[in-house]
């Protein structure tokens, strides 16, 4: 079968507000990105990228045949027209792609392709978990419709004249459906994966999520968090919870196709331990923000940019940059290169109480809660039990946090906070240790995507 590939690429960006077939994703141009699978596909036949008038290569020419259409403000039909004119009379089927999908798979392209020669269908196209997606694969039969198109609609009369000759084939690789059409689907606000979503790590999904990021976050079925009040896990416990005014949703891992559209709304967050999301979604930016003073698996090839935050991990090594944790004058430094501080294991002071404040299971068991965050206690009180153990408090103060009741604990874990400045407001909001550290992760996204943009 022969196939030729036509790239439409004669837009005019208006809703991006500059040309962006020229924006760099992981430093490689979107025009660029978006020819590859076509040049490297031993089962394409020929390639014609149709541009405007004035067109020039901005870092050298590739292998195709360049078709310029001096009618591309009559829309995209125009566009589609230029490239079937320019392409050999002896064709097959016509593969039309947009030169703004810079994420789709040689793989993809091939099964495509394959399932299309196989069947006795006329039209193909990839669909992601129910959507259809481009390229479209077109019988030849259908040129002389194809060149009757007009306007700013490209092939979908035809799609929508001939549903039953079309051929829809389930990928996943969400690249079919995934365009660049604002400066925040690719080219502007990257999408955040953050990974955990207890204290810290939902100060930066907070700092992120009002500053207009695109904003998820993976955590373990029963997150052991103890400031439950600003922490995004907890939408695991109770469906949803709002931290600060942002609210965010829980979801299983299977529901992730339900997040199409959450952008500007919530924050989903995903009871996902392995982290599988990074491979489903692909985001372009990873937090590791779990911190669990060790590597559990975050790498510098997981995304455009990964973070990691807290002792653990090498910047330059493991990952693109680490962001100092411990309390003092380096809290919230952006390491390019080495480690953070050592972990110190003792909390940070407040009013002059550092261990003191912390509590602690007296033994293994179940917690059960005589007190809730924000009730004022006094040193010595009775705050709950483990099986038949009291956890007591040493200090006086307001309960700050507290791990969720009924859940199982073991002998010197952490269950809980008193606040010694018996502030309540306080356990509902932000710690200013949280803030400081989402403010350095934004500067660190900001700065790279003002780089790459260059």
């Amino acid at each position: 079968m022969k196939i030729h590939a036509i790239l439409l690429a004669a837009g005019t960006s208006e809703r991006m507000g500059r040309d962006k077939l020229l924006i760099k994703i992981r430093g490689e141009r979107v025009l660029y990105r978006a020819l590859l699978p076509l040049i490297s596909s031993a089962r394409i036949n020929g390639l014609s990228l149709v541009v405007q008038p004035g067109f020039s290569w901005p870092d050298g020419p590739v292998a195709c045949d360049l078709v310029v259409n001096p009618d591309f403000e009559e829309g995209m039909a125009s566009s589609m027209r230029a490239g079937i004119l320019a392409a050999p009379e002896d064709v097959d089927a016509y593969l039309i792609a947009l030169a703004d999908m810079p994420n789709l798979s040689v793989s993809t392209l091939h099964r495509l392709i394959d399932e299309f020669s196989r069947s006795d269908r006329g039209i193909a196209r990839p669909s992601f978990r129910g959507k259809a997606g481009h390229p479209v694969l077109m019988a030849r039969s259908f040129r002389e419709e194809l060149l009757s198109q007009r306007g700013d609609v490209g092939a979908r009369e035809i799609l929508r004249a001939h549903s039953e000759d079309v051929l829809d084939i389930p990928v996943d690789e969400p690249g079919v459906v995934e365009d660049l059409d604002h400066p925040g689907d690719f080219g502007g606000f990257p999408r955040i994966l953050i990974k955990g979503a207890g204290e810290i790590a939902s100060a930066v999904a907070h700092r992120f999520f009002t500053s207009g990021f695109e904003v998820m976050m993976t955590d373990v079925e029963r997150p052991t968090t103890i400031r439950r009040l600003v922490a995004f896990a907890t939408a695991i416990q109770e469906g949803e919870v709002e931290v600060e005014g942002v609210p965010a949703r829980a979801f299983s891992l299977e529901e992730s196709g339900e997040l199409r559209d959450f952008r500007g709304r919530f924050i989903p967050v995903l009871i996902d331990p392995e982290c599988e999301t990074a491979r489903r979604l692909r985001p372009e930016v990873i937090i590791d923000a779990r911190l669990l003073k060790r590597n559990e698996g975050s790498f510098f090839d997981e995304a455009e940019l990964v973070i990691a935050l807290g002792p653990g991990f090498i910047a330059a090594e493991d990952v693109d940059l680490v962001i100092e944790t411990n309390r003092g004058h380096d809290l919230a430094r952006l390491i390019e290169q080495g480690p953070a501080q050592p972990n110190t294991h003792t909390p940070g002071t407040i009013a002059g109480h550092t261990a003191d404040r912390v509590l602690r299971s007296p033994g293994d068991g179940i917690f059960d809660a005589a007190s809730g965050i924000g009730d004022l206690v006094e040193a010595g009180q009775e705050l709950g039990r483990v099986g038949e153990l009291p956890v007591r408090t040493l200090i006086s103060g307001v309960i700050r946090g507290l791990i969720h009741p009924g859940y199982v604990v073991r002998k010197g874990q952490k269950i809980g906070d008193v606040d010694p400045r018996g502030r309540v407001e306080f356990c509902s909001r932000i710690s200013e240790k949280g803030r400081n550290i989402g403010g350095a992760c934004l500067g660190a996204v900001m700065r790279h995507f003002h780089s790459r943009m260059r």
